[in-house]
């Protein structure tokens, strides 16, 4: 698995990235070494690239992988929402189905990271 911003495409995450992958990986509970992985070590290991080439630009642009993972704000998630429904952003936000249940707010999310995750 790969995450990928679409630049500089508006249908993609870009301009609010950290915010997005924060409410993917964090708010599903995706460990620190598979948050890591799809982040970029798998990418890295798919074309060959030399990580401790790249760990000063990494270093330099961040985010770190502390900042991915924190919990953001409901308001966060619902402004994230709200946009993404109210533009070409729709499919990212299909992601996330909203219930009263706040414990399965990003239910699908999760359960698509736990299957994967189950497959190891």
């Amino acid at each position: 698995m790969l995450y990928g911003i679409d630049y500089p495409h508006p249908e993609g995450s870009w301009g609010r990235a950290l915010t997005w992958m924060s409410a993917a990986l964090a708010e599903a509970e995706v460990p620190e070494q598979e948050a890591r992985l799809i982040l970029g070590e798998n990418a890295a290991r798919l074309y060959d690239l030399d990580l401790g080439e790249l760990e000063p630009v990494v270093e330099r642009i961040g985010p770190t992988i502390q900042e991915v993972l924190t919990k953001v704000s409901e308001e966060d998630v619902t402004a994230l929402l709200d946009q993404a429904t109210t533009s070409s952003r729709g499919a990212a936000a299909a992601h996330f189905t909203r219930t009263n249940d706040a414990s399965s707010t990003y239910s699908r999310l999760g359960k698509l990271v736990g299957a994967t995750t189950e497959q190891r």
